[in-house]
């Protein structure tokens, strides 16, 4: 199995443009499900049928000067490159939110989190 550092990963975002010094970056992606189990099944299993897809991310940076709520609703194209596995993900999405955090012992960081508009690929 390949492992791989998160030193060299890296991210673009369309019409988000405080996305600068990354720190970390994640995407989830999910499948909806719809249980068919009915009374009469004798194997007392329960049976499902696979339905729509969804896919969500975050991306957490350190805070900037020009930080600011302008990509907030946003829509746009990212992609998560994952550098040492010469691997992209990438899909259409809205900027849901931004949070910014600060910690005596620690730099600024802003989040930015999203939700796919379409197919994560």
């Amino acid at each position: 199995m390949a492992m791989f550092h998160g030193s060299k990963g890296s991210l673009t975002w369309a019409d988000v443009s405080d996305i600068t010094n990354i720190t970390s970056w994640s995407v989830d992606a999910t499948a909806d499900t719809a249980e068919t189990t009915h009374m009469s099944d004798a194997n007392y299993w329960k049976q499902r049928l696979a339905g729509f897809k969804d896919w969500s991310g975050s991306v957490e940076v350190f805070t900037t000067s020009d930080a600011s709520l302008t990509g907030l609703g946003n829509t746009g194209h990212v992609t998560f490159e994952l550098l040492d596995a010469g691997t992209n993900i990438s899909g259409s999405c809205i900027c849901t939110g931004i949070g910014f955090a600060l910690d005596k012992d620690d730099v600024a960081k802003t989040t930015f989190t999203m939700v796919g508009n379409g197919a994560l690929s």
